[in-house]
This record gives C-alpha cells, structure tokens and sequence, in this order.
C-alpha cells in the first residue's frame, strides 16, 4: 500500500475511473483486477461522503420542485453560487489515504486498454513503474 494525499474530489474521480475501467471489458490480469477491487472498497466512502454532503447543501440551497417534492438547485441564483463555493471548498479538502498499486508491467499485460473516461486519474494514483518494498 501506498500513502498519498488525495482531495475528494480526486478521490470520487479516481473511483469512477475504476468502475469505468471495471466496466469497459478489457481483459487485466488477475492482480490488477484484484488490485481496482480493494481500491474500490477504500474510495467508496469519498462518493457516499460527497453525495451526502451535495444532498445537504442542495436541501440548504436549493428550492423544492411543487410537483415532486424533491429539492434542486435553480441556475442563475445567488444561493446557487454560495452552493457552489461551499461544495467546491469540501471537494478540495484533502485527506492522506493508503491505496494499492499495481506494477506498470502488471497493467500492460492487458490486451488493451480502452480509451476509457477517467484512465488518466487511475495511471496517476495506482499505477507505479516499479514494484514498492513495504
């Protein structure tokens, strides 16, 4: 495992790069599948975090839609800029996590690698070109 500081933001990011990546259907090794799983379990909480906190805000912010009852955020408002400031603070807050990696040598085992949304956040965080002694 690797320690590194990462912001929510990163944090949501890198793991829906994972899912994307689980679900485009390239053929990884084993290890690395094994690798995405247990990262996938460390960074869920970010996207429960962070979609709990949205909820919030847009409970604090936002109006509620006469018709369905649910709240939401009306573009073009003041309350929608302080929304947005105040969520933007929250996602660029930082928090140092321990993360596994995987070999560089590991992912281009892969018989491909798709052009898939988010690949770049997943080469920044857990990819490393050489296996680290723990």
């Amino acid at each position: 495992m690797t320690e590194i500081k990462i912001t929510n933001e990163a944090a949501v990011l890198l793991l829906s790069s994972i899912n994307n990546l689980m679900k485009s259907g390239v053929m990884l090794p084993t290890k690395v599948w094994y690798t995405l799983s247990k990262n996938k379990r460390i960074l869920t909480p970010f996207q429960v975090g962070m979609k709990e906190v949205t909820d919030q805000l847009i409970k604090k912010y936002g109006e509620v839609d006469p018709e369905s009852g649910l709240p939401f955020m009306k573009p073009g408002t003041k309350e929608l800029k302080l929304f947005e400031n105040e969520l933007g603070e929250i996602l660029g807050e930082e928090e140092t996590i321990k993360l596994y990696t995987v070999n560089l040598s590991e992912v281009l085992k892969a018989q491909e690698l798709p052009g898939t949304e988010g690949i770049s956040e997943f080469f920044e965080y857990l990819v490393v070109e050489e296996e680290i002694v723990e």
